[in-house]
């Protein structure tokens, strides 16, 4: 028997499966295919037991064996993926592909470290690589639309997330996608119809709720949004975006005082949200302008946002004048 794992991830989270298939007949096999397979078998035994170490072991020495033994390298890089070796992942996962080029799933993996690393360009690549071996494979196409949507492409994000949904089981991530590709481009009612679709599938979703808060927003609609931003914190009460949104909602009704109130309650939850401190520092530029000041200097320290600086750094040199 053939047993091969696979890890399917979004942005946020690892899952692995089994599958199996047949193959020739042992007895066809050479002798060392044969003692590859069943090192490549123990190694299964041992990580389905939790042990990875040992699990690694057994693949390391079905390579040794086979060098040509393709689900023995994916495998292997699979537990270096859990281990947080990407370096290592990365260079199995390499190898793998120089003994089997039609493996979507290896070029799909090989991207999400590459994207982990940084090397948006190198992912981009391997999740086209793993789309043109499978044209119909849904993660791959999100995981593509999310790159692109980081780059600032929204139109062609837009494309690879609707063939995503057309492809997938109707996984609530791939219409949330879908509806932020939508809210970029302020087609708002749309977003927020993608939204409705993935929290129709799973309600318990605080961060679909959060995004449809800001897709009401965009309307002008401050009471729907409103209640979705609630919505969120009646899920999770830790969620740092909803009460950034409940900030941004009470800027807009122009209410400051409650706005800093749910600003300031963002920032005990996460205080490396970068925005808040900017925001806030606009809130208080008027009547508090030391407070801004400071507030915007922490801006500074955090953000890595070249062209929203610059604009600090002029509202810093108008307030020192003033």
């Amino acid at each position: 028997m053939k047993i091969k794992f696979l890890k399917k991830s979004t942005i946020l989270c690892l899952v692995f499966l089994l599958f199996s298939s047949g193959l020739s007949a042992e007895e066809q096999i050479s002798s060392e295919r044969k003692k590859a397979l069943s090192l490549f078998k123990k190694g299964v035994y041992w990580y389905e037991k939790g042990n990875q170490n040992k699990a690694l072991k057994f693949f390391s020495k079905a390579i040794k064996v086979d060098p040509t033994h393709s689900d023995s390298y994916f495998n292997l890089a699979v537990i270096y993926t859990k281990l947080k070796q990407v370096d290592n992942a990365i260079k199995i996962y390499e190898q793998a592909l120089d003994h089997d080029s039609k493996d979507p799933m290896a070029y799909n993996n090989l991207g999400n470290l590459l994207e982990e690393k940084g090397d948006v360009a190198a992912a981009e690549k391997q999740y086209r690589k793993a789309l043109d071996v499978f044209p119909k494979f849904s993660l791959a196409a999100s995981n593509l639309g999310n790159v692109l949507y980081k780059k600032g492409d929204f139109k062609e994000a837009l494309s690879w997330f609707e063939k995503s949904v057309l492809f997938s089981d109707g996984a609530p991530f791939t219409y949330s996608n879908l509806g932020n590709a939508y809210y970029q481009l302020g087609r708002f009612d749309k977003a927020i119809d993608q939204y409705n679709k993935a929290i129709d599938r799973d309600p318990a979703l605080a961060y679909v709720w959060v995004n449809q808060g800001y897709a009401y927003l965009g309307k002008k609609s401050y009471d729907f949004a409103h209640v979705a931003f609630d919505k969120a914190l009646s899920i999770d009460k830790k969620n740092a975006q909803a009460y950034n949104g409940l900030g941004d909602l009470f800027v807009l009704k122009e209410d400051s005082e409650q706005a800093l109130d749910y600003y300031q309650k963002a920032l005990l939850i996460n205080p490396n949200i970068s925005m808040l401190y900017y925001k806030m520092g606009l809130v208080l530029r008027e009547k508090e302008p030391k407070e801004a000041v400071k507030l915007f200097n922490e801006f500074l320290k955090r953000s890595d946002h070249f062209e929203r600086k610059k604009d600090v750094e002029n509202i810093l040199a108008q307030l020192q004048v003033d």
